[in-house]
Formats: structure tokens, C-alpha cells, sequence
């Protein structure tokens, strides 16, 4: 499997939590506001919405994990501001999409995260989902990648190319 390197998966996962940027404020806390939330499921950020705020004790809960409350010290290791593309990665969707560029640009991506048999298609796990969602959403300057490819590759548990 030619994957990333585990000190670049690091790197990605931690750009990732930085590029959102700054701590939740209570405007970013309230009834209908969008914020990421950190799967450890999924191992990678979704977009989810607050559906309810608790003002004594400053527990909310999302539409995700409905029926469940997030209290403020869980709130601070799996809730971020909602991540929103930058310039940078801007630039690169005007450059990249709709060109020749795209296809290839694409194919890195699955390259870096395939899985090679002898003989046969090239392949991502599920497994390999989270990391190629987590380079995806950092080019893209988004979150929640990993739902269309998990959506995408229904009903098995692997994405070949063709799909991606």
C-alpha cells in the first residue's frame, strides 16, 4: 500500500485542527449555529448543526448525537469553528477544477492512499477512508469528505479509482 507517511498523516490532522482557527466564542455555541465535530468513529471532522443549548450549565447537543449532550469539557477536544475554504485552497479549486489538471491532481490523491494488488484494480479501504478524507477536506478547506466516500463506495468497503 503505498500510504502517507505517519509524520505526514500527523501533519495533516493537525492542519486540519488548526486551519479552522480560534476557540468557540458563545456566538459559535448557540441553538442552529453549524460547527465541525470530531469523530472518533470516523477518525476525521463533520460538519454538524447545534440543535440545543443548555445555558446553566453550557451543554449542547447536535443533530449527529441527538438525544446526547456534549458538556463544555468534551465540547473543547471534539468541537471546532466550521472550517471554510481559504484563499489558498480557493486558488487551487479555480485552478484545478475543470481542467486537465484535475484528473491528475485526483489521481495523486487516490495513489497516495491505494492499495496495489498483484494483477488486480488499485483499491482504498475503509479504513484508508479517514486519511484520504483528512488530505481532502485540508486541500479543499472543508470537512466531512469521509461521508461521500463512504456514500460512494456502497455496499462494498473499498473505493477503486473508477468511483473516486
Amino acid at each position: 500500500r503505498a500510504s502517507l507517511p505517519a509524520v505526514v498523516r500527523a501533519r495533516v490532522r493537525a492542519a486540519m485542527a488548526m486551519e479552522a482557527g480560534g476557540q468557540l466564542t458563545a456566538a459559535d455555541l448557540r441553538a442552529g449555529g453549524s460547527v465541525d465535530y470530531y469523530s472518533s468513529k470516523k477518525r476525521s471532522w463533520l460538519p454538524v448543526r447545534i440543535t440545543k443549548v443548555d445555558p446553566e450549565s453550557g451543554a449542547i447537543e447536535i443533530d449527529l448525537r441527538s438525544g446526547q449532550w456534549l458538556g463544555k469539557e468534551e465540547q473543547r477536544g471534539k468541537l471546532r469553528r466550521h472550517m471554510k475554504p481559504g484563499k489558498a485552497q480557493l486558488e487551487w479549486a479555480r485552478l484545478v477544477m475543470g481542467s486537465d489538471r484535475y484528473t491528475a491532481e485526483m489521481s495523486e490523491f487516490f495513489r497516495r492512499h491505494a492499495s496495489f494488488p498483484q494483477g488486480g484494480e488499485p483499491f482504498v479501504t475503509k479504513e484508508g477512508f479517514s486519511d484520504l478524507a483528512a488530505e481532502l477536506d485540508l486541500q479543499l478547506g472543508i470537512c466531512g469528505s469521509i461521508l461521500a466516500l463512504e456514500e460512494e463506495a456502497k455496499p462494498q468497503a473499498s473505493l477503486t479509482s473508477v468511483k473516486f
